[in-house]
């Protein structure tokens, strides 16, 4: 009788034992399948990231922000000199931006990069690309083009009568012009900044 006690008692002992060992494997394989799968992740999130940052400095991206930069630095000097002459500053700076896209023909180039900002954002947005690496690549240029062809920006959400238009963008690169870049167009002159003028590659 002792024995069948002895042995009842080992057994469930064995089997709470069983069942522990089996809890503790179980917590270990899935916290190492979480680990893994979140390197995994983090990993996948860096590669999307700094396949953006190539495309970035690819030959067609460089191309087209070579473009811009040298129209905008030829022109730099015809801007102050405008900017100097007239008391409306924001109305001649708008004037003046738009007047360049359309005698340099740059649309294609800022569409370009305003759309690889946006999608940039998105995959952020998304989860899917690493924030600190996109801002660690983007985020000064960003916010630099979007205050610098802002006039652009605008005239395209005018003709289409749709604000969402690069929005994500404008959110990430200059928050605080969000509901505000378009309203009179007077963003840059209207930030406690009136010396303010863009002067940088895009």
């Amino acid at each position: 009788m002792r024995t069948n006690i002895a042995s009842i008692q080992w057994g469930k002992l064995s089997s709470t034992v069983y069942s522990f060992s089996t809890v503790i494997a179980i917590v270990v394989v899935g916290g190492i399948a979480v680990f893994e799968y979140y390197t995994h992740k983090t990993d996948a999130k860096k590669a999307s990231s700094l396949k953006l940052v190539f495309e970035y400095h690819g030959e067609g991206a460089l191309k087209y922000r070579h473009k811009l930069d040298e129209a905008w630095e030829l022109g730099y000097p015809v801007l102050i000199k405008t900017l100097k002459g007239n008391t409306d500053k924001a109305k001649a700076y708008n004037k003046y931006v738009n007047a360049l896209i359309a005698k340099k023909a740059l649309y294609t180039e800022i569409d370009y990069v305003m759309n690889f900002y946006e999608r940039t954002v998105t995959c952020v947005n998304d989860n899917i690309c690493d924030e600190d690496i996109v801002a660690k690549f983007f985020l000064n240029n960003g916010r630099v083009f979007i205050r610098k062809y802002y006039p652009y920006v605008c005239s395209i959400r005018q003709n289409s009568n749709d604000n969402s238009i690069w929005s994500n963008a404008e959110a990430y690169f200059n928050p605080e012009g969000v509901g505000k870049i378009c309203s009179e167009q007077k963003s840059i002159f209207s930030q406690n900044n009136t010396t303010f003028i863009p002067h940088f590659t895009p």
